[in-house]
């Protein structure tokens, strides 16, 4: 998603992208915090010491750099950039519904992980539950603007995030489904969640690629056409 954000021309295309992540980083901070115990910040294995407040020293540093950021761009001025083709309602209304439930789950899981971890369907630690609430959040809070955004090129480096977090969700359930309750709801539940990701990251990343396709494809059809055209005249 940030790396599709970098090469992104104007900041209408990456206002989703920027708010998901000022918003990450901070709930990532306080589970961070909330579970420092979990962590060898006080010590044990060199390596992991220096990893646990190397993690720490960048999500300390995170948020102050990105708000400054976010603040020096809603005060810059400039035109209104062009409209693109918008998502098909069919698209958006999922995704404003998948956002919200999203962001009640996130928050339900980063507020009260101890209960979710008892019966969460593999081994799982209060943190590794408040951690993965911060990311169902930060989902669900990001699509509901991206919902209201409705527009294609302003909303695709999100839904690539969404595809290659279903993709990868699901790759690890079947990778170590043996370590996986199945009996348990909330397997199929996380499966549930991980297909609806996947599936709407797909029709949303389609139709950008169908109805808005990248900047500079037209042109070089257009050029192999004229190119073609000025050999049958030469000839």
């Amino acid at each position: 998603m940030l790396a599709l954000a970098a090469r992104a021309r104007g900041w209408a295309e990456v206002r989703v992208t920027t708010a998901a992540t000022c918003l990450l980083v901070p709930l990532m901070l306080a589970t961070t915090l909330a579970g420092r115990r979990d962590l060898h910040l006080d010590g044990g294995p060199l390596l992991g010491f220096l990893a646990a407040w190397g993690w720490l020293a960048a999500h300390l540093a995170a948020p102050p750099i990105g708000l400054a950021a976010l603040a020096a761009q809603l005060r810059t001025r400039g035109p209104a950039p062009a409209r693109t083709p918008r998502l098909p309602w069919w698209v958006a209304a999922p995704m404003a519904c998948g956002g919200t439930l999203l962001a009640l789950l996130g928050l339900a899981l980063a507020v009260r992980p101890g209960p979710f971890a008892a019966h969460w369907p593999w081994t799982a630690r209060p943190l590794d539950v408040r951690a993965l609430g911060a990311w169902t959040l930060t989902f669900g809070a990001a699509l509901l603007p991206a919902a209201r955004e409705s527009e294609l090129r302003r909303v695709r480096g999100g839904m690539a995030a969404m595809v290659l977090t279903g993709l990868l969700g699901l790759t690890g359930l079947v990778r170590y489904g043996a370590l996986v309750a199945w009996h348990r709801p909330g397997a199929w539940l996380t499966v549930l969640v991980l297909t609806a990701l996947l599936g709407l990251g797909l029709c949303g990343f389609g139709l950008s690629a169908l109805l808005d396709p990248p900047p500079g494809a037209a042109p070089r059809r257009a050029a192999g056409q004229v190119e073609g055209v000025e050999e049958v005249e030469l000839r």
